[in-house]
């Protein structure tokens, strides 16, 4: 067999070249996971920022509609995002149906593409890929195992289908008797953790090198929408006079019964 060194006249044969326009495809699919993936971390980099100000400023929470609104929406689409990742469907895009086409050979993880790869970006780097690849699959094996892949889907829909199946449910499905066990946060951000690790770990065997999701940059202004330009603040003021000026904190909040409701209280 041939391998591509990146010279010219050097020819791939049609079987690798094959290989290689599997892979091609497999990380083209993976991408579009990583860019959800993304998008899903930069939500959660939001809500806790939300989270911050409510704790440093308590009336956010109160009366609670659109801060409820918020967090319903939030930990629902997170939640939505988890069973995508483990959809079995024929027309899914899937991690779990991309990790089962490295099971069943269709793309092919091997030693010699990732060390090839680490070493053209730095020869010093061989010995290191060499053992890296070690860890994933074992001392020596130059293919990435099909039990371990298996390890790999079973670890995935082991985190992700308590969420899947609340999703299934009350968000998918409207069932005449859903489940009244509660979805809790952390189960949620566990799947996402372990959705994430699993992406990264195939990505960089692949590619030698590392998607960055870990620490996601905030959305540039993304608290603009909140900033409701359409209120007109001179008129809200003049409907709502705080009865001690000097008390900090917001100068209106909104109010089921009266409309607005002044958050200062007389003693």
């Amino acid at each position: 067999m041939t391998c591509s060194s990146g010279r010219k006249g050097v020819q791939l044969d049609p079987k690798q070249q094959r290989s290689d326009e599997r892979v091609t495809q497999f990380l083209e699919q993976l991408d579009r996971l990583h860019r959800q993936a993304i998008e899903v971390s930069g939500r959660q980099v939001i809500w806790r920022e939300l989270e911050i100000a409510a704790e440093q400023h308590p009336w956010i929470r109160e009366p609670g509609l659109f801060y409820s609104f918020v967090r319903n929406g939030h930990y629902s689409m997170l939640a939505m995002w988890c069973r995508r990742c483990i959809d079995k469907d024929d027309d899914a895009l899937s991690l779990v149906k991309l990790l089962r086409r490295v099971q069943n050979r269709e793309v092919d993880i091997r030693r010699d593409r990732y060390v090839r790869l680490m070493a053209s970006k730095v020869p010093e780097l061989e010995s290191y890929a060499q053992c890296a690849f070690d860890a994933w699959a074992g001392s020596g094996v130059e293919r990435y195992p099909e039990d371990r892949v298996e390890a790999d889907i079973e670890a995935v829909i082991r985190d992700a289908r308590p969420v899947a199946n609340w999703v299934d449910q009350h968000l998918a499905h409207l069932q005449k008797k859903p489940s009244t066990h509660k979805l809790q946060i952390k189960t949620i951000e566990a799947a996402i953790k372990s959705i994430m690790e699993t992406q990264k770990k195939f990505h960089t065997m692949l590619t030698a090198t590392e998607y960055l999701i870990d620490e996601p940059m905030t959305p540039p202004n993304w608290k603009a929408s909140l900033s409701l330009p359409w209120f007109n603040i001179d008129k809200l003021d003049g409907l709502c006079t705080p009865m001690h000026p000097r008390e900090k904190g917001p100068p209106y909040r909104l109010n089921r019964r009266q409309g607005l409701e002044c958050p200062w209280k007389s003693p």
